[in-house]
């Protein structure tokens, strides 16, 4: 009699280590879903700072041809500057993106039109708010990038 009544039913032991395993495979899953949080959201800030840094080389081209075209001389540099620096928040009002970006006139290019030859590298960094204090900072991954590009500006 008392044998039979073992048989249908799970033992305390038996379900401690059920509930122990399910615990852990629960643990396991959130921790994942946490990380892929994180993930997203590294990946989205990176998306945003090539954006950006897209955003800036062509404003920057934008105002080197005019000013190619004003002054209509070739001998004159496009760029004023070499090197331009700044800041801007773009879009959401706790990020802040500094740039800098480096103007170098390539030489020995041989076209039929007048122009400019230009590499432009800007190196864009981001900043949010929060990110002062250094638990916040933790696990944020890259927060710089650099992007490049080559021009040819006509008068």
């Amino acid at each position: 009699m008392f044998k039979n009544a073992h048989d249908n039913g799970l033992t305390i032991a038996e379900l401690l280590v059920a509930t122990g395993l399910l615990g852990v495979v629960l643990v396991t899953v959130m921790t994942l879903f946490g990380q892929l949080l994180v993930n997203t959201d590294k990946n989205s800030m990176l998306s945003a700072g090539a954006y950006f840094a897209d955003l800036v080389i062509d404003k920057q081209i934008g105002l080197a041809q005019k000013n190619l075209r004003t002054s209509g001389d070739n001998g004159i540099p496009a760029f004023t500057s070499t090197t331009i620096e700044g800041e801007e928040t773009l879009a959401s009002e706790n990020t802040k993106y500094i740039y800098r970006l480096e103007a170098e006139q390539i030489d020995g290019f041989l076209t039929a039109d007048p122009g400019q030859v230009w590499y432009l590298e800007v190196e864009v960094r981001w900043r949010m708010d929060d990110m002062e204090a250094e638990a916040v900072r933790y696990g944020m991954g890259k927060v710089n990038l650099k992007r490049g590009r080559m021009v040819y500006l006509h008068i």
